[in-house]
C-alpha cells in the first residue's frame, strides 16, 4: 500500500506518477492494438497539475477520462490546462477514445444507434478540446514541443474518428481533409522544435495516422480521374515518409 501523502507536494506527485504509467499503457495499447490494463472507467485520479498547485477541495471524484470523451458542454475545455502532461494525456485520451470506436465501426455492417451516439459524443470533445486548446504555450521551452506534439495528437484524433466513415459520409471526409492539412503545418514547425524522445513514438503514429488517410484519399481521387488533387496528396505523402524517415528510433508498427 502507497502511505498517505504528507503534503501537497508529495500528492501531486502520486499523481502524476499515475498519469505517467497510465499514459505509457495507453500509448502502447494505440500501437499495438491491446487493450489497456486499466479501463477508463475505473480512472477517478484528478489530472496532474504543477506540484506546488493545491487541488481545489471541491473537487468532485468522478470518471475523469470518461467525463472528459463524454460530450457534454464544458467537459472537455482545455482552455486552462498549463501543465504539459495534462494538456498531452487529454490528447492522448480522444485518440485512444477514436481508435476503438473506429475499430467497433470497422467491425459491424450496420452500426447500432449507440455506437453512433458515442462517435457524435467523441466528436463534439474533440472539438471542443480544439477551439479551447491552451495557447501561448507553445514558445516556452523546454517544453513547447510538447504542446505542439498534443496538437498533432488531437488532430489525429480527429481523423482517426472519421476515416473509416469518410468514405460514405461527406461530413466526415471534410473533418479529415481539414485536419490532415493542419497536420501538414504542424509537420513544417515541428521540424525546427527540438522533440524530446519520450514522445517520437506518439508523433510516429500521428503521422502513420495521417498517411493513412491521404494514401484512401488518394486512390479516390485516382479513381475520380482527379490526378492534380491526387498528386498534390502525394506531395503530402512524400513529406510525411520523410519525416517519419528522420526519427532516429524505428519501431516495426510504424514501418511504412
Amino acid at each position: 500500500m502507497i502511505p498517505r501523502p504528507r503534503d501537497i507536494i508529495e500528492r501531486n506527485e502520486y499523481i502524476h506518477a499515475f498519469w505517467g504509467v497510465y499514459m505509457l499503457d495507453m500509448g502502447a495499447g494505440l500501437v499495438t492494438g491491446l487493450p489497456s490494463s486499466v479501463a477508463d472507467s475505473e480512472v477517478t485520479t484528478p489530472w496532474p497539475v504543477h506540484l506546488d498547485q493545491v487541488i481545489p477541495l471541491n473537487h468532485q471524484p468522478g470518471q475523469t477520462v470518461v467525463s472528459f470523451y463524454g460530450g457534454l458542454a464544458g467537459t472537455a475545455n482545455m482552455s486552462q490546462d498549463r501543465h504539459s502532461q495534462t494538456i498531452r494525456i487529454k490528447s492522448m485520451c480522444l485518440l485512444a477514445r477514436a481508435a476503438k470506436l473506429s475499430a467497433a465501426f470497422e467491425s459491424v455492417r450496420y452500426p447500432e444507434l449507440s455506437l453512433w451516439a458515442k462517435h457524435d459524443a467523441c466528436d463534439k470533445a474533440i472539438a471542443e478540446a480544439s477551439r479551447s486548446f491552451p495557447v501561448g504555450l507553445e514558445h516556452i521551452a523546454p517544453e513547447g514541443s510538447l504542446i505542439v506534439a498534443s496538437r498533432a495528437t488531437l488532430l489525429a484524433a480527429r481523423i482517426q474518428l472519421h476515416a473509416c466513415l469518410a468514405a460514405i459520409r461527406p461530413e466526415s471526409r471534410e473533418k479529415c481533409i481539414a485536419a490532415a492539412a493542419e497536420s501538414m503545418a504542424l509537420i513544417d514547425r515541428l521540424r525546427y522544435i527540438g522533440v524530446p524522445r519520450g514522445i517520437l513514438l506518439l508523433l510516429g503514429l500521428d503521422w502513420t495516422i495521417v498517411k493513412s488517410f491521404y494514401v484512401a484519399e488518394q486512390s479516390r481521387l485516382f479513381k475520380e480521374g482527379n490526378y492534380l488533387a491526387a498528386d498534390d496528396i502525394g506531395n503530402n505523402l512524400a513529406e510525411i515518409r520523410s519525416e517519419m524517415d528522420s526519427v532516429p528510433v524505428k519501431y516495426p508498427a510504424l514501418e511504412l
